[in-house]
């Protein structure tokens, strides 16, 4: 609208040569909000001007609305928690062990961990951005400037990302060209051949008081370096490098006598330089200084306070609270055994899983040691107390001893001995119903009465509990039996 949020004005401190362009990067940065309009006018002002009504530019962009907030949920299982994002999409997924800390201990939509805070919390973000390397060239006190032709920094990227910009110390003017590349052959004497994944080329102007060509040994701390506008995508994942070659401003290779130089720290003492890493997003893992070891750590070259994006904009970290998982107890009740978790139930009868035993209550059909493992949405696995528990001998109802109905065996394995006796004369219907109704036995007598002794067969029936249901003259007759295989 008509509020003016910032004013940045800088003077070029190189030369433009007539019917040219450059890119020039402003220094100070500006706070946007997101899904917001705002306008950017753009004006030149340059001494003795012959034409200054085409000095401006005035352009309109809209920011992109922050991502909605993931939501995640997480398990404890005894000393690791599995943490999951809820309804996860394509976006990369950053845990942090608090709200402000830079370094995300994992990445993806489901992680695991043996570090569990006191509250149990942690925070998960859509995308991330963050910065890489020294903050400036004085973190190392040794260094110097030189017309480089190819050196380069060994990396590794977890997740894709973009290098968007890079705080560089420039002794002279020219040009630099930064490649990102897959190395495909090296040697120790410095030879190599890479294929590029993207590349860019800057007009750099001095950043040195004193700017001359050549190269110049020192570190002097009045060079406090500019940021350059790299936008650089790294889309494969795993061991890449970036180099540098420096030119003249005509665009060929730099020497001694003309084009760009910038700087890079040398005589760093000791081997521990290297990974400079930002844990699962980016690090830097060495340099072209081939040797390896003391030598290797002994350089860092050109890239400083080097800022990358997993490319998209950044949520809000979101809370989330591990739960501990509950061990299951399970009781007798009745004829059944209940768990008191309500799901992720199986059942066991002596350390044998029993087949779709898998709600939380179970009745048991044979006489053993029963337990349950629970198994919860993150995978943990929680074992309950045992129960023995013993079948016995099933009595008939009141009205099945009217007729003297008896089972023999009960509990048996499917076949067993019925007998009954009717005194007066009516079809005889004979049913054996499971649990849930359904009928696995039927057979019917016309016009009977007296004694019924038989052997009933239903031996491919699975254990469980039975009803035996004898219709005669009207009235119905019930007896439970269980089968146990």
């Amino acid at each position: 609208g008509s509020t003016t949020l910032a004013n940045l004005s800088a003077v070029y401190p190189g030369t433009i040569a007539a019917f040219s362009t450059i890119n020039y990067t402003f220094q100070t940065p500006v706070v946007t909000a997101p899904g917001t309009s705002y306008t950017i006018t753009a004006t030149v002002i340059l001494a003795a001007d012959q034409y200054i009504s085409n000095n401006q530019v005035v352009s309109t962009v809209i920011t992109a609305n922050k991502p909605a907030n993931p939501a995640g949920a997480g398990g404890i299982c005894t000393t690791n928690a599995t943490l999951k994002v809820s309804s996860p999409d394509a976006s990369n997924y950053f845990w942090y062990s608090n709200p402000t800390t830079t370094l995300p201990f994992a990445t993806g939509a489901t992680v695991t961990t043996n570090t569990i805070p006191a509250d149990k919390t942690y925070y998960v973000a859509k995308e991330a951005k963050t910065s890489i390397g020294p903050v400036n060239k004085t973190v190392f006190p040794l260094g110097g400037y030189n017309a480089f032709t190819g050196n380069y920094m060994k990396f590794n990227n977890s997740v894709p990302l973009v290098i968007e910009t890079a705080r560089l110390y420039i002794g002279n003017a020219g040009k630099v060209r930064i490649t990102v590349g897959n190395i495909s052959n090296e040697d120790t004497l410095g030879n190599y051949s890479y294929s590029i994944l993207s590349t860019v080329t800057l007009d750099v102007y001095p950043t040195r008081p004193s700017p001359a060509p050549g190269a110049f040994s020192g570190n002097p701390a009045a060079d406090t370096g500019a940021v350059f506008y790299l936008n650089l995508p790294v889309i494969p994942t795993g061991d890449h490098i970036i180099n540098l070659v420096c030119l003249t401003k005509d665009g060929v290779n730099s020497d001694q006598t003309s084009g760009a130089t910038i700087f890079r720290n040398n005589g760093i003492t000791g081997t521990g330089t290297y990974p400079i890493s930002i844990p699962n997003i980016f690090s830097f893992t060495g340099n072209s200084a081939h040797n390896g070891g003391a030598i290797e750590s002994a350089f860092y070259y050109f890239f400083y306070d080097m800022r990358i994006n997993t490319g998209a904009c950044v949520s809000d970290r979101v809370p989330v609270v591990a739960a501990t998982a509950p061990t299951p107890v399970i009781s007798q009740v009745a004829d059944s055994l209940v768990s008191t978790i309500s799901s992720g139930n199986q059942w066991y009868l002596n350390d044998t899983a029993i087949t779709n035993a898998n709600t939380n209550h179970f009745k048991p059909a044979k006489s053993g040691t029963y337990k349950v493992i629970v198994t919860d949405g993150f995978g943990c696995q929680k074992t309950s107390n045992n129960i023995s528990f013993l079948v016995t001998a099933i009595a008939p109802d009141v009205a099945a001893r009217e007729i003297k109905l008896s089972v023999s065996p009960n509990p048996n394995n499917g076949v067993f001995n019925l007998s009954f006796e009717v005194s007066t004369k009516n079809d005889l219907s004979i049913e054996i119903l499971s649990g849930s109704g359904q009928k696995v036995y039927s057979s019917l007598y016309r016009d009977f009465t007296g004694k019924f002794s038989k052997q009933i067969r239903v031996n491919t029936i699975s254990s469980e509990f039975y009803i035996v249901k004898i219709q005669h003259n009207k009235k119905t007759y019930l007896q439970k039996i269980l089968v146990q295989k």
